[in-house]
């Protein structure tokens, strides 16, 4: 389920990065100041929704970064398990 949710905040932060693309390129274009100023205020909404997403994902990558210790110390344990016969170090 992580991994979906991962998938889905990065699929989230695509999104937003090209919705922010297409303002640039609308305001670029636009010679009605007013109309313009809209359109900045509509890309600021959507450089706050990138700026969460982007917290979101550093926030996911640190959990699935402290599974993977976790998964590793515990493969660790039971080679050593293994391979000392279930003795425990000294």
């Amino acid at each position: 389920m992580k991994s979906n949710f991962k998938d889905l905040v990065t699929n989230l932060i695509l999104l937003e990065r090209d919705a922010i693309a297409a303002y640039d390129t609308c305001i670029d274009k636009l010679d009605d100041p007013a109309s313009a100023e809209k359109i900045r205020e509509f890309r600021s909404d959507h450089h706050q929704h990138l700026d969460v997403l982007q917290t979101m994902a550093r926030e996911v990558e640190h959990e699935f970064e402290q599974i993977g210790r976790r998964t590793m110390m515990l493969r660790m344990t039971r080679h050593f398990a293994v391979h000392n016969g279930g003795r425990k170090a000294n």
